[in-house]
């Protein structure tokens, strides 16, 4: 839920944003909110201003922590997707070479192994999470 909220301040930071926006863009209740926030504050990642007209409201303002998180966590959804297109790359070149092989004749093509030990660090189960994350991604792809 932080990195939700925080994501939101970042894309708002030009206008003020105020707890009953996060409460009501996320659909969660005063009390939940004043939680997550404290510990935000806490964390260093957003800081709770006066605002001139009325001493009441507190508008919520990102940190340079709280940037800095947001566009380490942009940064990484980012690395993730560029890694996972490049072993998708690497299985249509494994694809191409073993239908190569067996248009030249050679029915086996059990000497080409996938996945190749270098490219595949990940479990096929932990492949299959990335690839349902970038293919979310890929809908509306954050920037920084």
């Amino acid at each position: 839920m932080h990195g939700w909220i925080i994501g939101y301040l970042y894309r708002h930071r030009d206008t003020p944003v105020f707890q009953r926006d996060i409460e009501r863009e996320f659909s969660i209740t005063r009390s939940t909110v004043t939680n997550i926030l404290q510990l935000m504050e806490r964390k260093g990642y957003i800081e709770r201003r006066s605002v001139p007209q009325d001493a009441r409201l507190k508008q919520l303002v990102l940190t340079e922590e709280g940037i800095r998180f947001h566009e380490n966590t942009i940064r990484s959804f980012h690395q993730t997707d560029d890694y996972v297109a490049g072993v998708a790359d690497g299985r249509r070149e494994y694809r191409a070479a073993a239908a190569a092989e067996q248009a030249a004749g050679r029915a086996e093509v059990n000497h080409l192994k996938w996945p190749p030990h270098a490219l595949w660090p990940y479990s096929a189960e932990e492949l299959f999470c990335f690839c349902i994350c970038v293919e979310s991604s890929r809908l509306a792809r954050p920037s920084m």
